[in-house]
């Protein structure tokens, strides 16, 4: 989507601004702090959280597979197969997992699946 980043800021600004004025005409407690450094701190948090999130889950990624190379942990690792078999299996499982992810999401928890099925029941016996 070509607007994705412009609509996300939008919605971002809208909620931002929506709270700031409901804080300013309805507090719920009085004010141990700053509002202004209240609210640059909760903004610092908003931006860096994302930035942290994208830079450190790979490497924590990358650090636990090698940590697991080296403690020999895994499947492949006790079959000791070669790097180009074990590169190639692991990829495909890989895959057919995320796949089987993909089939589950659509076949039980989409309106077409058994679970939407179910709640309908549900709400119908119940309401």
């Amino acid at each position: 989507m070509e607007n994705e980043v412009v609509i996300r800021t939008a919605f971002f600004l809208s909620v931002f601004v929506l709270i700031i004025f409901w804080e300013l005409l309805a507090p719920c407690r009085p004010l141990t702090t700053s509002k202004t450094t209240r609210w640059i701190s909760n903004l610092g948090i908003t931006f860096l959280n994302p930035l942290l999130v994208r830079f450190l889950f790979p490497v924590l990624a990358v650090g636990m597979a090698v940590m697991a190379h080296e403690s020999g942990w895994g499947l492949l690792n006790i079959l000791e197969l070669p790097y180009a078999p074990a590169v190639v299996i692991g990829v495909a499982v890989l895959d057919l997992i995320i796949y089987l992810q993909h089939v589950i999401f659509i076949r039980f928890l989409s309106y077409g699946g058994c679970i939407w099925c179910i709640m309908q029941t549900w709400t119908l016996r119940f309401s």
